[in-house]
């Protein structure tokens, strides 16, 4: 079983805007209050319990966006809009450490999740007109950072199609489906559904109409699939 992190779908400033993850069966919950990111172990019953503050190099503070555990080596990455890390488990100081594994060439990256065979799924928020107009899923190189472009929807934020998301938040494996939650592009509303990992294609499940709360993180611990808002 595993568990991801959840950072909150366009979430920069929320006490709890974060990312889960499952190792074994603990959860962990990453958050960001405008400064520092911090990381916490949550209940299934919604306790929290802080581990500790994260620092790139253990002295430098960065929003990180998202978390997610690796159980083929044991390995807890996270991201930036911009980069992939690796996070020491154990607080010095009160300090978690993040090393930078490398710059994945794109921007506006939020949510982050590792399949049962290692290999690291990263997605984007609508950043402007450009190569990330709509939400994009991505592989993510655990050596370089380097991210290859799997796709997205297909079309621009304003067209007329329900399903053109403009923002891919947060990701979590049910087995070998992967769901995400969805921010509609012209601003609908917030959804979850599967996510084409071939193709990058989000097509939204149910409730297909919009959420009353944002669920900014999921995570899945067998059979649950858990969210947060």
């Amino acid at each position: 079983m595993k568990k991801r992190l959840f950072l909150a779908i366009l979430a920069v400033a929320l006490v709890l805007a974060g990312t889960t993850v499952a190792g074994a069966s603990i959860l962990y919950v990453n958050t960001f209050d405008g400064t520092t990111s911090s990381l916490y172990t949550l209940t299934t019953t919604g306790t929290a319990t802080k581990v500790g503050d994260i620092q790139e190099d253990g002295t430098t503070n960065r929003q990180f966006t998202d978390i997610a555990y690796d159980q083929t080596t044991g390995t807890m990455y996270a991201i930036t809009t911009t980069t992939l890390y690796t996070l020491d488990l154990t607080p010095s100081g009160g300090i978690i450490t993040a090393t930078a594994v490398g710059s994945t060439g794109v921007t506006g990256l939020q949510g982050l999740e590792v399949n049962s065979s290692g290999t690291i799924y990263a997605d984007s928020f609508y950043s402007g007109f450009g190569s990330n107009q709509f939400g994009h899923l991505y592989t993510l190189n655990n050596t370089t950072g380097a991210a290859t472009d799997i796709g997205g929807n297909g079309a621009a934020p304003g067209s007329p199609s329900n399903n053109n998301y403009g923002n891919y938040g947060d990701l979590a494996f049910v087995d070998s489906t992967l769901y995400g939650t969805l921010a509609e592009a012209k601003a609908a509303g917030v959804f979850w559904g599967t996510i084409n990992i071939s193709t990058g294609a989000a097509t939204a499940t149910s409730p297909t109409t919009a959420m009353s709360d944002n669920i900014d993180g999921l995570a899945y611990v067998d059979p649950t699939l858990y969210g947060i808002s």
